[in-house]
């Protein structure tokens, strides 16, 4: 009997049935990107035969960003008969930096230096 089990601590769900993975959310950098890890270092996979490969798709370092906001993964482990079992989940990028606005603050001095105090009561 072949078994691949997913090794995660899981906050939001506590548990989950074998096979049935949540969707895992990476954090984006500051430059809005990440890459996917390498899951396939946290699976424990067992078989009558010997394993002759396990892998990754889309692979560990695989880009999400702005424009990328999700994908699928699928882990497969494949003995060496040929036999395979494969896990399938969701992974969100998952952006928590706010935007920042500047301004010129000469610019804005300048303007404000244009406008009458009646336009000033209305600004506030």
């Amino acid at each position: 009997m072949k078994k691949i089990f997913l090794i995660l601590t899981f906050a939001l769900t506590g548990c989950c049935m074998v096979g049935q993975i949540p969707p895992q959310i990476i954090y984006a950098d500051s430059s809005c990107k990440t890459t996917l890890p390498d899951y396939t270092k946290k699976l424990i996979v067992s078989d009558n035969c010997k394993i002759c490969e396990i892998r990754q798709d889309p692979a560990a370092g695989f880009v999400l960003c702005d424009t990328v906001l999700s994908t699928f993964v699928v882990l497969t482990a494949i003995d060496c008969s040929g036999n395979f079992r494969q896990v399938r989940f969701s992974a969100l990028l998952v952006d928590t930096i706010k935007p920042t606005i500047k301004y010129d603050s000469l610019l804005y001095a300048k303007e404000i230096a244009n406008i009458s105090k009646t336009q000033i009561i209305y600004l506030y």
